[in-house]
């Protein structure tokens, strides 16, 4: 055993409080020298800082000397500095504990470690002063504080496991069965009863906690889990096997087959069961997501291709982007590990799909498992894609999922086909001499040829001194062998730079430009001084976009179409200008001055008379279709449409034509002599006959009459005919009156009193006396 002299020799190589504690417990055993032992405990307490090391030296020093005034001194140190409430809580536990110790102090510094300290301070307060002479109402007040703040499931759980893992396992039982109250559904009970399974293993009580919650079950799902929680928590499978035939039974809906389906698996690993449900559910399911989920589950877990295919397939009808079909293809592929399988549903889409990125996403896909159907989606992409830009995209895709250079130049001269200027072209050629670093023999001549047009196209279609820079320098770059081309580029470069000072002041107005006529006024005025027709493109393309966002209006095209026209020589530009403000019209004579644009001011007279009869038909469209707005309607519509196509084409049949289709809507005498007047404008002579026939038996008095021959009379209708239809109509004479009013027309409309006198005298309304008789002519 140590005595004094075998160990105080360590004293001198003790530095820290856990040196000379170890040394102290030494010299305290047995034959022990107290006093030299807790002069060593004096030593460890002066190399205390915090209350825990001085709570530490006490309980030591009392264990070893039992001392405890000597030791209770120590801990009056510690009381001193106490701050927070893991020191509080320390303090009172070692008083609890301590020989001698002061319940009342305990107590109290178990209060302010509750109050001060969190959930961890307080269930050990808790535990503390359920031991603690005197202090049973303190852990009852601190118990009832703790079952308030319990408001779910989760926090019961978290305090509960606490206490256990403290040791209180007797607490924590009385603390989780007071919070029974919170089971409110089957979900909760079961987590629950989960708890109570985890932390105490008491069988009995959980099987009492399922068996109550059956009352909760009222859908498949809810069987389900039931089954679940028998199988896992109390290891029932007869009891879960009775609930998954319940669970079946409950099943009404396709959702409830696929619960009951997980559960037959789960639950009683009952493939055939599940495959049976999921066959039930197949129909009633249009997520794509699930049913590929789904599809998954049934290939791996079932082991069953054939339903997992028919799950693949009704996903694949939902499945309306490439990155979904893609993906879906890539599980088809792993799941089943059948590649043909999803070679074929990138193959439809390819067949279904006409956006060109989504196009280009399936080669990529396709890229590994058919090259031959991945260039076919590629072929396809570059057909739909009708932009340069979009085309530069796809080459590079092309080129680096596919290896396919080739194809990529495709896209690549298809894109030097659309570039809408300098800015677009000299990308095509940077993508094209890439290309003939890659490639060999035929392939590099090509790339070249294709960077070469590109570069030469963007010289000629430059449009500032930065685009005329930028071909410059690739110029230099990638056909410096071409001493001619760089010398001829080098010297227009110098002369837009010479020239940059009009340039400069043509943008600054071109900045300031606020309405439409600014922008066409500039395109005129750079046109007749620099005669730079990329950079009126480029103005009236601005000018257009501004059109089109204050909604086309058709009154203000005419300037813009006429500029496109007078600059540009592009016939279908010209053409779709004229059709997109055609689409706002809703009059006739709107359309009618669009048409006559085309033909009268247009450069090409063949397009005008093209695009002049194309919007007459859309009016005659709009007219059978009943979509007409203009003014009058009706036959008048017919009729106006009539005379403006017989203004601007030369086509009498389609004027005939819309003259019968107005002469079935006439109404009245009038609408009928207009037609046969824009007949005989048209020189349909034998139609305007049969419409002026038409006209006069439409005539039901001597009102009509006179109306009748005065519009055909004054419309250009020779006198002759005139005075003999006049004269067919004087049956309409019925009454004196009537035929007064017939005779004053003949006045009014022919200027011939002699008529009128002859008239009135065979009507027995003068006597030949009165006037010198002349013979009508009729």
């Amino acid at each position: 055993m140590a005595i004094k002299e075998d160990i105080e020799g360590e004293e001198a190589a003790c530095r820290s409080i856990d040196d000379f504690l170890s040394l102290a417990e030494k010299a305290s055993a047995e034959p022990a020298d107290i006093d030299y032992a807790k002069h060593l405990f004096r030593q460890a307490e002066g190399l205390c800082q915090m209350p825990l090391d001085y709570i530490r030296v006490a309980e030591n020093a009392v264990d070893a000397t039992g001392d405890a005034d000597f030791a209770q001194a120590i801990r009056d140190e510690a009381e001193e500095m106490l701050f927070d409430a893991p020191e509080h809580l320390a303090f009172a536990r070692t008083l609890a504990g301590a020989v001698g110790g002061d319940p009342a102090k305990a107590r109290e510094h178990l209060e302010i470690a509750a109050k001060e300290g969190g959930m961890g301070e307080r269930l050990a307060a808790i535990g503390i002063a359920r031991t603690l002479e005197g202090c049973s109402d303190l852990a009852d007040a601190l118990l009832a504080e703790l079952r308030s703040g319990i408001d779910d499931l989760d926090k019961a759980k978290e305090i509960v496991t606490s206490l256990h893992e403290a040791g209180e396992t007797e607490l924590a039982r009385e603390l989780l069965e007071g919070s029974s109250g919170l089971c409110q559904d089957l979900a909760t009970t079961i987590a629950f009863a989960g708890i109570a399974r985890s932390l105490f293993a008491d069988d009995e009580w959980v099987r009492r906690l399922l068996d109550e919650a059956e009352i909760d079950c009222q859908f498949t799902k809810d069987f389900v889990a039931l089954a679940t929680a028998y199988r896992d928590l109390v290891q029932d499978s007869g009891r879960a096997s009775e609930l998954m035939e319940q669970a079946g039974e409950f099943c009404m809906s396709g959702d409830e087959q696929l619960d009951l389906a997980a559960g037959l698996l789960e639950v009683s690993d009952d493939r055939e069961g599940a495959a049976a449900a999921y066959e039930k559910a197949l129909g009633e399911i249009s997520d794509k997501e699930r049913l590929s989920e789904i599809a998954g589950t049934i290939a791996r877990s079932l082991e069953n291709p054939d339903l997992a295919k028919r799950y693949y397939a009704r996903a694949e009808q939902f499945a309306a982007s490439a990155s979904d079909i893609c993906r879906l293809a890539r599980e088809v592929a792993e799941a089943l590990d059948e590649p043909s399988l999803a070679k074929e549903m990138l193959a439809r889409a390819i067949e279904r799909i006409s956006n060109p990125s989504e196009l280009a996403n399936i080669a990529g896909e396709l890229a590994s498992l058919d090259p031959e159907q991945a260039r076919n989606a590629a072929l396809k992409a570059i057909e739909r894609t009708k932009d340069s830009p979009g085309l530069v995209r796809l080459a590079d895709s092309i080129g680096e999922m596919l290896g396919d250079h080739l194809l990529a130049l495709d896209a690549a001269a298809k894109a030097v086909d659309l570039a809408k200027g300098s800015y677009e072209l000299v990308p095509i050629e940077i993508l094209a001499c890439a290309i003939a670093q890659r490639v060999e023999g035929d392939g590099a001549e090509k790339a070249r040829a294709i960077a070469r047009r590109a570069l030469q196209e963007a010289e000629e279609r430059i449009a500032s001194l930065g685009e005329m820079q930028s071909v410059a320098e690739r110029v230099r770059l990638d056909f410096a062998d071409e001493a001619s081309w760089v010398a001829r580029i080098e010297e227009k470069l110098q002369r837009r730079e010479a020239n940059q000072a009009l340039y400069t002041a043509f943008s600054e107005r071109e900045r300031k430009a606020r309405g439409l006529l600014d922008l066409l006024f500039l395109a005129d005025d750079v046109m007749e001084e620099i005669g730079d027709a990329f950079y009126v493109d480029k103005l009236l393309a601005t000018a257009e976009d501004r059109w089109r966002d204050a909604g086309s209006d058709p009154s203000q095209a005419l300037d813009l179409i006429a500029a496109v026209d007078r600059h540009l020589d592009d016939a279908e530009r010209t053409a779709s200008l004229i059709r997109r403000a055609a689409k706002g019209v809703v009059r006739l004579q709107g359309l009618a001055t669009l048409g006559h644009f085309a033909l009268t001011r247009l450069n090409d007279r063949a397009q005008g008379i093209e695009i002049a009869g194309a919007l007459y038909a859309e009016w005659e469209r709009r007219m059978s279709a009943g979509e007409s707005a203009d003014v009058g309607g009706g036959a008048l519509d017919g009729i106006r449409l009539a005379r403006i196509v017989a203004r601007d084409l030369d086509r009498p049949e389609w004027v005939e034509r819309l003259l019968e289709s107005a002469a079935a809507k006439t109404v009245d005498p009038m609408e009928s002599a207009e037609c046969a007047i824009a007949a005989a404008a048209a020189g349909l002579e034998e139609s305007a006959r049969a419409l002026r026939e038409k006209a006069k038996d439409r005539c039901r008095s001597v009102d009509d009459a006179t109306a009748l021959v005065a519009r055909l009379f004054g419309s250009g209708l020779d006198e002759d005919r005139s005075r003999a239809l006049y004269g067919d109509l004087r049956g309409l004479c019925t009454t004196p009156p009537s035929h007064r009013r017939w005779i004053r027309g003949i006045e009014e409309i022919f200027r011939d009193p002699a008529w009128a006198a002859q008239e009135s005298i065979d009507a027995g309304l003068s006597s030949a006396a009165s006037s010198k008789r002349r013979a009508p002519r009729w």
